[in-house]
């Protein structure tokens, strides 16, 4: 009896030990860090070292020190990272994490983190874009989003295509969807897209692009005192030769009287007054003189000119040569005015529209003609 017990006492001496290392539960785990993600938040940690090691668990939630679990690892000692989808962005979260053996043993709670998801995603890109021009303005119009955080458009635009300069914004959130864009320079095309702009800053991609011309007045020539352009486009001209004198009103220096031979205005050459479509030239005259031959008045070279034949007022447009019925190739079209009155100013207006060309003087149309094809 004595030899047998003394064999017990020593069997559980032994087991002892191992029933108390059983119970011994893992390390808590350390380094827990996190990265935010939209409506995410991952989750990472240094591993573990003990050889029975099982997985690992979360517990997260909306206040500190949470106690419900949320997740856990499977893939051992190893298995550091997990990432906690469906989140609320905006919204802080907690985390601390455990880990567990085989033997069902848990440690303590890691140290703990909060984190707070954020809106990565941009908004759809804007459509229906269409722009309307104005006089040196172009109004520009579109389709809302339908994101509920879209916080504003913005306007990229300039004069060249695939415009990257930001140059307006609306404040108006998801339905304010029209801007006017001024002052611009009439007879020059200019370029817009835009983008939508989440309340988290995020952007979406650029629009389709529109082109659109302002029309209107491109230059005004009152000679006060210059030949400078009063319109804001800034198409000075550079008096050689003229001299200024009165106007119809009898304002001094307000006009320019030329001598028929060798005085002129020159206006460089720009954009704005490379008329092809339309256009409308208006200026008052009072002829001194009956000329010989002809006499420019006003003219844009190898496109148009204005002069004085006789006492009538001629109109020569230049176009883009085309075939009469007869097969004769025509490149320019011509309107002649009656008599002139060389007692007083007379008012001369030139309009044409891509329908017809019309010489008004005074006011009244004194000849037209129907023209379609553009002016070169």
């Amino acid at each position: 009896m004595n030899g047998v017990g003394s064999l017990r006492s020593l069997a559980l001496a032994l087991l002892a030990p191992i029933l108390a290392l059983a119970q011994i539960p893992p390390a808590a785990p350390t380094n827990l860090t996190a990265t935010p993600g939209d409506a995410q938040i991952t989750l990472f940690w240094s591993p573990n070292s003990e050889a029975d090691f099982l997985r690992y668990r979360i517990y997260g939630g909306t206040s500190t020190a949470p106690t419900a679990q949320v997740d856990s690892t499977t893939g051992g000692i190893n298995d550091t990272t997990t990432t906690i989808t469906g989140l609320s962005n905006g919204t802080t979260y907690f985390y601390r994490i455990t880990a567990v053996d085989s033997a069902g043993n848990e440690s303590g709670y890691s140290g703990e983190l909060n984190e707070t998801p954020v809106d990565l995603t941009p908004p759809a890109i804007p459509t229906s874009l269409a722009a309307t021009p104005g006089d040196q303005q172009i109004t520009l119009s579109w389709s809302p989003n339908s994101e509920s955080d879209v916080l504003r458009y913005r306007i990229y635009g300039g004069t060249t295509a695939s415009p990257t300069t930001l140059i307006d914004s609306t404040i108006g959130g998801i339905n304010d969807t029209t801007k006017t864009s001024t002052p611009l320079r009439n007879g020059t095309t200019y370029y817009y897209r835009i983008t939508a702009v989440d309340s988290a800053g995020n952007e979406s991609t650029l629009s389709e692009e529109v082109s659109e011309t302002p029309v209107g007045l491109v230059a005004y020539y009152p000679f006060s005192g210059n030949a400078n352009d009063e319109s804001g486009n800034a198409n000075h001209g550079t008096v050689f030769g003229a001299t200024l004198a009165a106007d119809r009103f009898g304002n001094a220096n307000s006009a320019y009287s030329f001598d028929g031979t060798d005085d002129y205005v020159v206006v460089p050459s720009a954009g704005p007054l490379d008329f092809s479509e339309q256009m409308t030239i208006s200026f008052w005259a009072t002829p001194q003189s009956v000329p010989g031959d002809r006499h420019h008045i006003i003219e844009k070279y190898g496109s148009w000119f204005v002069m004085q034949r006789g006492r009538s007022i001629n109109v020569i447009l230049w176009i883009t040569p085309i075939e009469d019925s007869l097969g004769a190739t025509i490149t320019g079209v011509s309107l002649m005015s009656s008599e002139l009155d060389f007692e007083s100013y007379t008012h001369v207006s030139i309009k044409y529209d891509s329908t017809a060309l019309r010489l008004y003087l005074n006011g009244h149309v004194v000849t037209s003609l129907v023209e379609t094809v553009p002016i070169l």
